[in-house]
Order: structure tokens, then sequence, then C-alpha cells
């Protein structure tokens, strides 16, 4: 989680406001270089916007750099028009050339992430699995969801040889449960599980079908390294019209459901944890195609959910009961 915390300060934090910060202090060498800083900053918050991970810090703190960032620039627009900019040094010329330059090469490299980010939100093919929402009540946030690296790093499993054993996880999306303000959990890192909001949430059966595997017994983990746990920790599998779905992360002792066992949609199946390698409570869902042994090295399936197509950033409210008693 420090890795997190880190990449989410800086990313998130320390540059957008850098960045405004710079706008408006900064001196520009005419509207050429004004209207470079100003693409910068449009880039790096496209780029914030599709391909952030807004867990930490609430995606709602994006728009609150937009708003900062629009009076920032008109007024050093105006300063600019007051005071033209004047540069003592000799190399001036070779100076304001690489600093435009620069601003530009900066914005390209955004834009081209922002673009790759955006292409992974059509499935590949035209055919997608559709399935009921897993949960119900609330809003739900998908924090990695898609068919780009960039918003999805699921999608390194289909790319890695040395991953080939999970590559039907490829197209899975990660949920948690947010609030009005965003927040996904009582805090910022809380150390109590109960204080995510998604953690012991019902899980329901997406699709009608039989269960295929189940386990039910690995505890649930604290917020620390999970690496040397079982991937998927308590989980149910499956078999449905079209192929297999996997709901992972669950609850120990919560899973309701025996190998099997015939489903409909909608049945209560179990509550939502952090067993497995879960840095903190979500619940993961995928879809693969049919695998005789039950593994997760078969090609993964595109998903639609409640006829959603979910990407890091999209927000799902199912209707239903939030939270509540065992169902």
């Amino acid at each position: 989680m420090a890795d997190i915390v880190w990449v989410t300060l800086i990313g998130q934090a320390v540059l957008p406001i850098g960045i405004i910060a710079w706008i408006a202090s900064g001196r520009s060498a005419g509207a050429l270089e004004f209207g470079l800083k100003l693409l910068v900053a449009a880039s790096y918050g496209g780029l914030l916007a599709v391909a952030g991970v807004w867990l930490l810090i609430p995606s709602g703190v994006l728009w609150g750099y937009a708003v900062v960032a629009g009076p920032a620039a008109w007024a050093a627009w105006r300063r600019l028009r007051r005071e033209p900019f004047s540069d003592p040094t000799p190399a001036t010329p070779g100076r304001t050339r690489w600093r435009l330059g620069s601003y530009a090469a900066v914005s390209a490299v955004c834009l081209a992430a922002v673009a790759a980010a955006l292409l992974g939100y059509d499935p590949p093919g035209p055919e997608t699995l559709r399935l009921s929402s897993p949960v119900k009540g609330g809003v739900f946030y998908t924090v990695n969801g898609g068919y780009s690296i960039l918003i999805n790093p699921h999608m390194k499993t289909l790319r890695r040889p040395e991953l080939a054993g999970y590559r039907g996880q490829s197209y899975a999306v990660d949920l948690v449960k947010v609030d009005g303000w965003g927040r996904r959990a009582a805090g910022i890192l809380p150390a109590a599980l109960e204080d995510y909001f998604i953690f012991g949430e019902p899980v329901y059966a997406p699709c009608t079908g039989l269960v295929a595997q189940v386990e039910n017994t690995l505890p649930d983990r604290g917020t620390v390294d999970p690496e040397q746990a079982p991937p998927a920790g308590n989980f149910v599998l499956l078999d449905c019209d079209g192929g297999q779905v996997l709901l992972a992360h669950l609850m120990e002792g919560s899973v309701r459901v025996a190998t099997g066992e015939a489903l409909r949609t909608g049945q209560p199946i179990a509550r939502v944890g952090n067993s497995g390698r879960s840095t903190e409570p979500h619940l993961h869902l995928h879809a693969q195609a049919r695998s005789a042994d039950g593994s997760l090295g078969s090609d993964p399936l595109p998903i639609r959910v409640n006829g959603q197509i979910l990407v890091r950033g999209s927000r799902m409210r199912p209707p239903g009961p939030a939270g509540g008693p065992e169902p």
C-alpha cells in the first residue's frame, strides 16, 4: 500500500497543485508559451480523469482542480498582457525554444496516454457476456476495468507469457463502494476492514447457472502486503450460459452455496471480504471461457453489468437494499 500512497500523493495531489501554481505564478514569453502551458495542464488533467485511481483522494477533487485552474490561468493571462516577459540572458531564443519543445513533448505524451486509455473503453469484438450486478444498493466505483493496460492492470495477464495461467482475468473489474463524497472508506488508509464501505456487502449471483467451485476458509487479511496469499482468496466460480464467472476476495465463512448447486440470477451467495491477494476490501469480477478444471488460464470474456461496460472511474448504481443483515 505504501507504493499506492506515494503514487497517489505525487500524481494526483502534488503535480496538479504544482501545475496550477506554475501557471498562476510563472512568466511566459508570449501567447504561444502561455498556450502550451495550458495544454500541459489540460492534457495532464485529462490523463488523471481517464486513468487516475481515485481511492485515497476522492474523485471530486479533480473538479476542484478545474475550478481553481480557471481563475489562475485568467490571472496569469492578464499579467502577460500587462507585463510582457523579458529575459536578460543572451541565450533567450534558444532557451525559449527549449521550453516550448519540452511543453509540447509533455503534452504529446499525456494526450497519447489519454488516447490509449480511451481505446480501452470499447470491448474487443461485438460479443459480451451480459451479467446482472453482483452488488445492490449504493454507488459502486470501478477501480480497475476496461481493455487497456492504462486503466486495467489485469490486462498484463493477457500479454505476459509467465502470467498465462491467469489470463482468464484479463478483462476483470474491481469494485469498491463509495459514499456521496466519493470516499471508499472512513479515512485514507484505515486499519479496520469494517471501515471500508464495501466490506461485508452482500454478493448476489450475476447470472443463472451452476456453482463450479467454491473456496470459503481463507482468512480476511488486514490491509498489508498480500503477495503470499492464494490469488482469488475465497471465491465462487459459476458456470453460466456463455462462460464462467468468478467472484473473488470474499469474506471468510460467508459463502453460502456449494459446488454443483443450481443458482438463479440475484440469489445471495456470499459477502465481500479481503481474502487472497487483495490490498484492501473490494469485489473482483471476471468472465472467462469455460474451463474443465476451473483454472484461470482460459480465454477472457468481455462483460456488461446491468448493460454497462465498466471501465476505470465508472460508477454503478444498482437498485436494491444497501448492506443490511445477512440475506
